[in-house]
């Protein structure tokens, strides 16, 4: 239940803040809605927070991402798109589909629109030469996953 208080001219308030000639209604959350309809946040307390602490939580947070966020799909069409560049080098590009599903590691053949794999396979260039420059699997190379 919302406190009410009275100001200059009887008008009620509430339990918000007058600002700037708009009233505010402080809610749950920490949150406060102003009679236009949109949200308006406190000012943020991360600027108090010293510089390495800010890169600090930001390096947790992409070191949680690169662990977690690796799905079956993107891996699926990583595969893809360097069989895709394998087909151009071999000359088989007219039959891309069924390469695929001849030589595919993941789980699934090619499935995608055949543009899809030209945007990918551009991509994903540097990472196939760098890995038989270096004689390493391409789906074993973390940083080529990324």
């Amino acid at each position: 239940m919302m406190k009410r208080e009275r100001r200059e001219g009887g008008r009620e308030t509430g339990s918000g803040r007058e600002t700037g000639g708009k009233r505010t209604y402080t809610g749950r959350f920490f949150r406060e809605l102003d009679f236009s309809g949109r949200e308006v946040f406190p000012p943020s307390r991360i600027s108090d927070l010293p510089a390495w602490v800010e890169w600090l939580c930001l390096g947790a947070m992409l070191l949680i991402a690169y662990a977690t966020f690796m799905y079956l799909d993107i891996t699926d069409t990583y595969d893809n798109s360097i069989l895709f560049l394998k087909a151009i080098a071999r000359g088989e590009l007219r039959g891309f589909y069924s390469f695929t599903v001849e030589r595919a590691r993941m789980f699934w053949a090619a499935n995608y629109d055949f543009m899809v794999y030209i945007v990918y396979g551009l991509w994903n260039l540097p990472v196939l030469l760098i890995s038989r420059l270096r004689g390493i699997d391409y789906l074993d190379w973390s940083l080529g996953l990324l």
